[in-house]
């Protein structure tokens, strides 16, 4: 039985965790690899992951926290008492707190509040077969790799690359050369409500979050905006 739930995706685990008593749920979390154990945390509704939390030991939370995705984890993190947040920010790993810390910075229905800050992003300079090299590299440090960004030395955005386009290119081309338009891309401080309209306009599976002077800062993916996405309109 044990096997068969560490196989299991966390949403259906979720789901599983929602039917059973407050002693069952904390056996189940626990006999969970801490990746999985992280991603059902996440599943959970609210109501219910705020009661588990609240049974759970500040050392565990912040080990949660720190194998999810910093909007995920910042999305749990608001959810605490002001009091846990700053405690477990400070035991946490001075690097996935800092991630935290920056998504904290901005108000609640902004592009900022919600991107992932974990993303590839790579000169236009280099070429194809220096791109799959690096995405070898680096490839783990982001959640999802849909697109690969092309920036400047300032990392400022300047185009989207698809891997499909990516891998049928010739390996001597520069990745500035594949560039097909200009990416659409979300601001910092711009409504919820407006990336979810450019995810429909243009059928969207993530899109690049920018700051002031066009640095690239951040992704969001459609999955980020599902539940707002899905909501019926009044």
């Amino acid at each position: 039985a044990q096997d068969q739930l560490k196989n299991m995706h966390p949403a259906d685990l979720a789901d599983i965790m929602s039917d059973l008593d407050q002693f069952e749920r904390i056996s189940i979390l626990q006999s969970l690899p801490a990746d999985t154990m992280a991603k059902t945390i996440a599943e959970l509704n609210p109501s219910l992951r705020e009661q588990l939390l609240g049974k759970l030991k500040d050392e565990t939370v912040a080990k949660v926290l720190e194998k999810l995705a910093p909007d995920a984890a910042t999305d749990i993190v608001e959810e605490l008492p002001k009091r846990r947040m700053h405690h477990l920010l400070n035991i946490m790993k001075a690097k996935e707190a800092g991630e935290i810390r920056e998504l904290l910075q901005f108000k609640k229905d902004t592009a900022g509040s919600i991107m992932n800050t974990k993303f590839v992003a790579l000169q236009g300079t280099i070429t194809v077969s220096e791109a799959l090299n690096e995405l070898r590299k680096k490839g783990e440090q982001a959640e999802h790799i849909y697109y690969l960004y092309i920036v400047n030395e300032e990392d400022v955005l300047k185009g989207a690359i698809s891997l499909r386009d990516i891998i049928f290119a010739d390996s001597s081309a520069s990745l500035a050369s594949l560039i097909k338009r200009k990416p659409v891309y979300a601001r910092l401080k711009e409504n919820i409500k407006s990336v979810v309209g450019k995810f429909t306009k243009y059928n969207l599976i993530v899109i690049p979050v920018i700051g002031k002077t066009k640095k690239l800062e951040g992704v969001i993916t459609v999955d980020d905006v599902l539940p707002l996405l899905q909501k019926p309109k009044a």
